[in-house]
């Protein structure tokens, strides 16, 4: 692909679930327990996860 060889730092097809920016540049943080939970390094440092009260069977805090 392309795309993914201009910008190896890029996660194509992936959007942040808070700003819902896409691609994600630079680190992704995902979900280890949700399948499709992403955030950019913006929104993890800015602690959206709890923001968004991303919850589910586990604890936040746990899940990254």
């Amino acid at each position: 692909n392309a795309a993914a060889a201009a910008n190896p730092d890029a996660h194509y097809g992936v959007t942040c679930g808070a700003c819902r920016v896409a691609p994600i540049l630079g680190t992704r943080f995902k979900c280890v327990v949700c399948e499709s939970y992403d955030l950019c390094g913006a929104c993890f440092a800015r602690g959206e996860a709890r923001v968004l009260l991303h919850t589910g069977p586990h604890t936040t805090a746990s899940a990254w």
